[in-house]
């Protein structure tokens, strides 16, 4: 048993579980080790802030999450969907329990909702079906 943000997890034994993933424009969001100086909003939003979740073609997306439960020999992979389509897929390395990465959308990017997905599997499992999965939604919106 684990607590996280005040809620309480049962692992079993080699269970894996991730985190929401938190999903911003690389310029806006800090590191994970980086620690906000307040606790306030300073500034109105803007394109690429967490709860908005516009971007742009030739936006770099960061996303981050984290892997509770033990996965030795886990392979990880980040995935990009659009209309139920892959667009992108990437392996992730898996170090520590902390998964992020960096995505640059293409400036062909059409103007479209999208589906991030970030997927951890145990590598000598015969069942394809991942051990942890999660998603995120997003649009692409063109430049004005």
């Amino acid at each position: 048993t684990l607590t996280y943000c005040g809620q309480k997890l049962v692992l079993t034994m080699g269970s894996t579980i991730l985190s929401g993933i938190r999903l911003m424009k690389d310029s806006v969001m800090p590191t994970v080790d980086e620690q906000p100086q307040q606790e306030f909003s300073y500034r109105a939003a803007v394109d690429g802030d967490p709860a908005i979740r516009y971007f742009h073609p030739g936006d770099v997306l960061r996303y981050t999450l984290r892997r509770f439960g033990s996965c030795d020999g886990c392979t990880g992979s980040m995935t990009i969907y659009r209309a139920g389509n892959v667009v992108d897929q990437e392996p992730l390395a898996l170090t520590g329990d902390v998964i992020q990465g960096l995505y640059r959308l293409k400036a062909s990017a059409a103007a479209d909702h999208y589906i991030l997905e970030v997927a951890v599997s145990r590598a000598h499992n015969k069942n394809p079906k991942p051990a942890a999965i999660q998603w995120i939604d997003f649009a692409v919106e063109p430049l004005n």
